[in-house]
């Protein structure tokens, strides 16, 4: 087992029809609290292999698009319900709307931001795949990361609209920084149809 199939069995536990999934469960750093593609593959593995589940509670950070998205597209699969508990942000947030369902304990926040990265992560990209992408240069690559990052910010307002949100709040969550975070309030959140009425 490697450290991140640890770190993913660490914040995930299922008890009776819930399964638990809260990022901060082993760290305050929150490099660590990041979801990973190995939470992705075992949250659908315990999916499968406890059926009785039908509610998902969440709570914590973001970390990979690719991973919040997979467990969203899991979450959308088996119809599940989704709470969230204390905060949810970011790539938590995108797991959140993936639900049947969608409430907040009481006390919870959803925040939401537009995508970034770091730059020593722009840096270690361009170095790792230049020359498989025919990147002659660091302008290049910034040509390639502007056109990418509309990309994302398409797929995300894409995501929300399918997911019953109105266009005027999904265009909202780009407006804040990737260092700032917006929380709507509940009110907010349930006229843009984020939340739903439980059933």
């Amino acid at each position: 087992m490697n450290i991140s199939d640890a770190t993913a069995k660490d914040r995930m536990t299922v008890d009776g029809h819930t399964l638990i999934f809260d990022t901060s469960a082993i760290s305050s750093d929150d490099e660590s609290n990041a979801i990973l593609r190995s939470d992705a593959n075992l949250f659908g593995d315990l999916i499968m292999n406890n059926p009785s589940v039908d509610t998902v509670i969440v709570s914590g950070d973001g970390g990979s698009l690719y991973a919040s998205y997979e467990i969203a597209r899991t979450i959308m699969t088996f119809d599940l319900n989704v709470v969230a508990r204390g905060d949810c942000e970011s790539g938590c947030a995108i797991v959140f709307l993936g639900g049947k369902t969608r409430t907040l304990e009481k006390g919870a926040r959803l925040g939401f931001h537009r995508s970034s990265t770091e730059a020593d992560n722009h840096k270690k990209h361009y170095e790792l795949r230049k020359d498989k992408a025919g990147w002659k240069d660091e302008f290049a690559y910034a040509r390639w990361t502007y056109e990418d990052g509309q990309i994302v910010a398409r797929d995300f307002i894409a995501y929300l609209i399918q997911r019953g949100v109105a266009v005027d709040f999904a265009l909202r969550t780009l407006i804040p920084s990737g260092d700032d975070m917006w929380y709507p309030s509940i009110e907010e959140l349930a006229k843009a149809g984020v939340l739903t009425e439980p059933e």
